[in-house]
């Protein structure tokens, strides 16, 4: 194994004043631990117990360990969980959120089994008692983390092939059937136009149901393909301090009719609201999503609210609507991929289940949220769309995703 000097000030350990040439076949491994006697002990174990195969240095720091991850390759961390500069599993989540890819095994004085399980939880490979160290448990550790690192690695690579295959069928099945569904289109706007000749009321009923399936067809074509570009990082998001106000009335306006043809009572209620940062264009199909989705569930007679409010430099744009509304059970469901609710209403409302996830990915890539509201006093479904009346910070954009991901 090769042997450390230390240095106190920066708090490393450095093998003949900077990294050794590895060896063959020799495990790099850093060391976070701030105890010289822990330290010597755990080397000398991985020294026994993976015969010399090892190659170790030694930080004393959270900080220099995440210094030194940003310029050496390491195969693994061994990480205590009380250092100077950080304690607890915040210790870890530190180098689980710099380094995601890392294998860390943590070494810890730290007993209990709910700390252990939360580590392992978090992404940790291992756990591991200081006092229940020997040379034999200590070299497994180290050695099935990075084998199951690998594991994953090589998982989330075919995973990410597979995907990337995926979008690629659906990018061009979409785009293949977008030419003739527009084909299709002017051809029965024609017959419906009357622009072939006069029709009887009969024909004119056909070719209505004609046109709300191109429709609905349409509109699953363009959400396959708005997936797809999302998958695939090609959407284009170009925020800017727009009049959300606006927005707002225009979609509004854009649904009177089809509202009025369903005799639902389509309500705006706008107090005066700030400027939201944000891409109009994107924002306009979000507001249009959920009025569609509103008109389709309100029932005949029914109602739809717009309303909005402003809280911690946030707008809030609530559509609220009167239909039968979401159990509370699958209020975050809703906005997962292909998606939907088993609703025995109306079968001409299905679709693919992608509107409501487009819509979250759009609103949070502009520092947004959407949710569903869950203290509704009332019957019905109540969609928020929350915008950022700043630019928000460069990771801004990013905070709700990642935490519900970890959530």
């Amino acid at each position: 194994m090769t042997t450390s000097t230390d240095n106190s000030e920066s708090g490393r350990s450095l093998n003949d004043g900077g990294s050794p040439k590895r060896r063959a076949n020799a495990l790099k491994l850093l060391l976070v631990e701030d105890s010289p006697s822990d330290a010597m002990l755990i080397g000398a174990y991985l020294q026994e117990g993976l015969h010399g195969s090892v190659e170790l240095a030694r930080v004393q720091t959270l900080e220099s360990g995440l210094s030194w991850l940003s310029e050496d390759d390491i195969d693994a961390v061994l990480l205590d969980l009380g250092l100077p500069d950080s304690s607890g599993l915040n210790t870890y989540q530190r180098v689980q959120d710099e380094f995601p890819d890392m294998p860390v095994v943590i070494i810890s004085a730290l007993a209990g089994l709910d700390v252990a399980k939360r580590a392992v939880s978090l992404g940790a490979q291992d756990f591991v008692i200081k006092g229940d160290l020997t040379p034999t448990t200590l070299a497994r550790a180290v050695i099935y983390a990075v084998a199951r690192q690998g594991v994953l690695f090589r998982h989330d690579r075919v995973l990410h092939d597979e995907i990337a295959t995926k979008d690629r069928f659906l990018s061009h099945v979409s785009h293949e059937l977008r030419t003739p569904l527009a084909a299709i289109h002017q051809f029965v706007s024609l017959v419906a136009d009357e622009t072939t000749g006069p029709l009887l009321a009969d024909q004119r009923e056909c070719l209505e149901g004609a046109m709300r399936n191109i429709r609905q067809l349409s509109s699953m074509v363009d959400d396959l393909l708005a997936v797809t570009r999302l998958g695939s990082a090609l959407i284009d998001v170009h925020p800017k301090p727009a009049a959300i106000a606006d927005l707002v009335s225009k979609c509004a306006a854009d649904f009177l009719l089809l509202a009025k043809e369903r005799e639902i009572d389509l309500e705006v209620n706008l107090p005066s609201l700030p400027d939201v940062w944000c891409d109009p264009a994107r924002v306009t199909e979000v507001l249009n999503n959920l009025l569609d989705n509103a008109v389709k569930f309100a029932p005949s007679k029914g109602r739809i609210v717009i309303s909005a409010s402003t809280e911690d430099a946030f707008v809030h744009i609530k559509v609220w609507d009167s239909g039968s509304g979401v159990t509370p059970e699958l209020r975050e469901r809703v906005f997962e991929s292909f998606f939907q609710e088993n609703r025995n209403e109306d079968s001409g409302r299905a679709g693919l289940g992608l509107g409501l996830y487009v819509c979250r990915q759009l609103v949070e890539l502009q520092g947004g949220r959407i949710w569903i509201d869950n203290s509704l006093a009332t019957n019905g479904s109540s969609f928020t769309l929350s915008l950022p009346t700043t630019k928000p910070s460069s990771n801004e954009a990013m905070k709700w995703r990642k935490k519900r991901s970890l959530s």
